[in-house]
């Protein structure tokens, strides 16, 4: 049973004070656990004012909302061996390496022994923190695949995503001297690597994609 009707709770008077009494839900148990708290004295309030009150306190923790579902038990490892079992292992091999990556090195040592449902925008929004390090991109991919093993989505711009703290390093721009040296002292595959990317200003990706038929002879 994930859902249960509201409460209202009881009110009764005990040793010159209200006392509030009502249940609440416990993550893997049907049997609810008794709750009390002192509301207030008699002879400082109405009982109508300590009903008021006792409801208010019951608001507060969503039990009567109509969201409301008993949290679940399931612990993040537990989910996690799930996950790799039914879900990983359909993806293909660049993509589980990265998920594994970040489960072993991000998630893990942070959300083992949570219950899943405990893990919430709030409590990741406050461990985000600690990826301050990594890029917002390599960020919100390690959010993706946790929400991926929990099945569920935080919502749009629920989680802030951390600027990186130190500033990157300017990138290295070589003169056309620097690069000759450089292509004059390169052997064999590595001399025509440097000198094509020199000559076309291409990335890397887009050398190491290059095929022999991608060269044109007749250009030359």
């Amino acid at each position: 049973m994930s859902r249960r009707i509201g409460q209202n709770g009881t009110v009764e008077v005990r040793n010159g004070a209200y006392r509030g009494r009502w249940f609440e839900d416990v993550a893997g148990q049907t049997q609810r656990v008794k709750r009390s708290v002192v509301l207030g004295f008699v002879k400082e309030m109405r009982k109508t004012e300590a009903r008021r009150k006792l409801r208010s306190i019951i608001e507060a923790t969503g039990a009567n909302s109509p969201s409301y579902v008993i949290r679940s038990s399931d612990l993040f490892a537990k989910r996690v061996a799930w996950w790799n079992v039914n879900y990983l292992y359909r993806q293909k091999p660049s993509t589980q390496r990265t998920m594994r990556y970040h489960v072993r090195k991000y998630l893990e040592p942070k959300w083992t022994k949570y219950p899943v449902d405990c893990i919430t925008a709030e409590r990741v929004n406050e461990w985000i923190g600690d990826l301050s390090h990594l890029s917002p991109m390599s960020q919100k991919h390690i959010v993706a695949t946790l929400c991926l093993i929990l099945g569920r989505q935080f919502g749009r711009k629920k989680i802030t995503y951390m600027s990186v703290r130190e500033e990157q390093e300017e990138a290295v721009c070589y003169t056309p001297d620097e690069m000759g040296s450089i292509i004059a002292h390169a052997q064999g595959m590595w001399r025509v690597l440097f000198a094509t990317a020199a000559e076309t200003g291409a990335r890397a990706g887009e050398l190491y994609g290059l095929d022999v038929a991608d060269v044109d002879l007749s250009e030359i």
